[in-house]
């Protein structure tokens, strides 16, 4: 009861394992200064960061300025495109977690693409940054839109060209010089949360982007309630892969620096009870505790899952899920700081 298909707990502690081991090598070249950058608040850009906590041997800040948290020292690109490259852990969780959830992703993907449809016309050019296998590509085209994509992977990018047809541009989008211009949607999944200079990348969408083009992401909400509740010890809050933690409060801070008004948000999560569930200890006393896993462990599958959903519902109508969906509208000019 307490599973969720794209939240394998069992799959996820072998996954952590391996991204324990991993973390071991990858320490050793990050704890050289020449594998790391310093950088300031990648929401606001104030270097007023004070340490909040360490996890995984990574310094994590707490911004005074505008309440972003933050990895700081990030590691220089080359050592995190090592990680992701490189390690067993990587491979496992595409290959353990994500690969066998496909049909529960494309079902979120398909949502997601009913909640741009108010602010998509069909003849819009789209451009979508890291496409993957092109769960949103099928998504969009169900819808009779004509996405572009945006891919590093080599094996990726052929995938997308023979499975969906449409124009890919391999490379890192921030450093691409050969993108298509003037176009009226930039979507980003699960990204921003990653970057080491999310300026950089959003101001890289401005430059693509028509006149009062959009930009559509998702990202972690570290505001929403899961969050709130579980603290650092959240499964998401894991370096070096996120590295970025915001609320709608200080994106909007990053959004308007890069040359973006914020026009809608919303927080459709669908996770935030799973993940407090999965995070109760089994040897837990408190009272509140032990009412749900008692609860849990008495109740119907059935009325197990009304009650996940009603309270899911609550939590989204409040805005207050861990994953919001942000739509912002181009501005005439943008600013931009690179990390040193």
């Amino acid at each position: 009861m307490l599973n969720h298909p794209i939240r394998p707990r069992e799959r996820l502690v072998k996954y952590d394992q391996l991204r324990q081991d991993d973390l071991k090598i990858f320490h050793e070249r990050f704890q050289l200064e020449e594998n790391q950058c310093h950088r300031p608040c990648p929401a606001c850009g104030e270097d007023v960061g004070e340490k909040s906590f360490e996890k995984d041997a990574f310094t994590f800040c707490r911004c005074e300025n505008c309440n972003c948290l933050y990895v700081n020292p990030v590691p220089t690109e080359e050592l995190l495109g090592t990680y992701y490259d490189g390690s067993e852990s990587m491979e496992y969780f595409h290959r353990e977690v994500l690969l066998p959830s496909l049909d529960t992703r494309r079902d979120i993907m398909r949502e997601r693409v009913l909640r741009m449809k108010p602010f998509v016309n069909e003849s819009d050019k789209i451009l979508e940054i890291g496409s993957s296998i092109g769960i949103f590509v099928e998504a969009a085209q169900e819808q009779g839109w004509h996405p572009a994509a945006v891919e590093i992977n080599t094996e990726l990018v052929n995938h997308l060209k023979q499975e969906f047809d449409i124009p890919v541009y391999q490379g890192f989008f921030e450093q691409h010089q050969g993108l298509p211009q003037e176009q009226n949607v930039v979507v980003m999944w699960e990204v921003i949360e990653h970057l080491l200079d999310p300026e950089r990348a959003l101001a890289k969408a401005h430059s693509v982007l028509a006149e009062n083009g959009r930009l559509i992401f998702t990202c972690p909400n570290v505001a929403g309630i899961e969050f709130l509740a579980i603290g650092p010890e959240h499964e998401l809050i894991e370096a070096p892969g996120h590295l970025n933690y915001f609320s709608i409060d200080n994106v909007e801070h990053l959004l308007n620096r890069a040359g973006f008004e914020v026009e809608h948000y919303e927080t459709p999560g669908i996770l935030d009870f799973v993940d407090v569930m999965g995070a109760i200890p089994e040897d837990s006393e408190s009272i509140g505790d032990r009412f749900l896993t008692t609860l849990a462990k008495s109740t119907s599958e059935a009325d197990w899952a009304a009650i996940d959903n009603a309270i899911t519902t609550a939590i989204q109508n409040s805005r207050l899920s861990g994953n919001m969906f942000v739509v912002a509208r181009r501005m005439k000019h943008a600013s931009i700081r690179k990390c040193a």
